[in-house]
């Protein structure tokens, strides 16, 4: 669960991301698993689960060994997204903390490695729509689109 104020918005990582909405000073613990927000499959509910929460746990949840697991964030959290130069760290099956000074609208980023032995990089799935998009539609239609979306996903 993020303990700290975010908000989700575009990304220039990968579609969307996870953005600060106050100052985080460096050492601030940003994220804990709670329960109650967050929740941990084994490895048996997701083999028997159905193919639609089966990708949905592909596409935003890990494996952590600590808790022998899948997590799967129940908040923004889930939409961190992977950066060789993070400005937080996580720690398997515990917490994670910021590690500079994060300002606001600074997007939060981590490596993934962190609480991942192996992380697998899925396409986006965000690139692949808006080529799709940029291939079938006009200019004006893909603006008018985008537009669209921007104000129901982002209620701009």
């Amino acid at each position: 669960m993020l303990l700290v104020a975010t908000c989700v918005g575009p990304s220039d990582i990968e579609g969307v991301g996870v953005f600060s909405e106050t100052h985080i000073r460096e050492g601030t613990r940003i994220w804990t698993f709670d329960p109650r927000v967050d929740r941990c499959y084994s490895r048996r509910d997701v083999k028997t689960a159905p193919a639609a929460f089966r990708e949905l746990i592909e596409r935003y949840a890990y494996f952590d060994t600590e808790l022998d697991g899948y997590v799967l964030e129940g908040d923004h959290g889930r939409f961190v997204n992977h950066s060789l130069t993070p400005n937080v760290a996580f720690q398997r099956g515990g917490d994670g903390f910021a590690l500079v000074d994060i300002r606001p609208g600074e997007e939060l980023v981590c490596d993934y490695r962190d609480f991942e032995d192996s992380p697998v990089m899925l396409p986006s799935r965000y690139a692949a729509l808006q080529r799709t998009h940029d291939e079938a539609l006009p200019a004006v239609m893909r603006r008018r689109y985008a537009e669209r979306v921007e104000r129901h996903v982002f209620g701009e």
